[in-house]
């Protein structure tokens, strides 16, 4: 995905590049008000389909969650971010789990630092399962790495010197712990991307 250009006012595409031939085919643009607009992160695939999510548009510009399908070229809006206590403003990517999504929100929640979210695609339900509140992190910009059952993640804000931090949440019992506090010298601050 790009995060901007297309034909709807700049607000991104999706595209295909066969890296055998080099030909880019644009598959579909973002329109902001239905599809949502301005992605950051990357596709997810699933079972032959593709999702993701874009950090703003939808009815209340706070982003969607969508599904994408490569074979017909059709485009699905699954999820709303409509009410800023559930999350909003995403700028990562899904992270299939034990048949679900999971996810992060860099804005909206109890405290307006951003949520840990999960999504069920059979249901189409969104469950907000956790609301950073700057002790344990604020405002995420990235994605979750997933390992031995356990989800991983930074913040780009929070924690004790205020400069992001990296944490493990737990997704059986929803527990969150803070492993590491960024302090902007030694540690380095304010991390953008995902833990490999």
């Amino acid at each position: 995905m790009t995060y901007a250009g297309g034909i709807n006012s700049g607000c991104g595409v999706i595209f295909e590049w066969d890296p055998v031939t080099n030909i880019y085919i644009k598959k579909f643009s973002f329109d902001h008000s239905y599809s949502g607009s301005h992605p950051y992160g990357s596709l997810t695939i699933n079972e032959g389909k593709f999702y993701g999510m874009t950090s703003t548009g939808g009815v209340n510009s706070q982003g969607v969650i969508f599904e994408w399908d490569p074979a017909s070229n059709i485009f699905i809006k699954k999820i709303e971010l409509v009410n800023v206590s559930m999350g909003a403003n995403p700028k990562g990517s899904l992270t299939f789990f034990n048949s679900k999504f999971y996810g992060m929100t860099e804005a909206g929640g109890s405290y307006q630092y951003g949520v840990i979210f999960e999504w069920d695609p059979a249901t189409n339900i969104y469950v907000k399962k956790m609301d950073f509140d700057w002790s344990n992190g604020a405002m995420p910009k990235g994605s979750f790495t997933l390992k031995d059952g356990k989800l991983y993640g930074m913040t780009a804000g929070g924690g004790n010197y205020f400069l992001g931090v990296i944490f493990e949440w737990n997704p059986i019992n929803n527990v969150i712990v803070k492993k590491i506090d960024f302090d902007g010298t030694f540690k380095g601050s304010s991390p953008y991307g995902d833990l490999t």
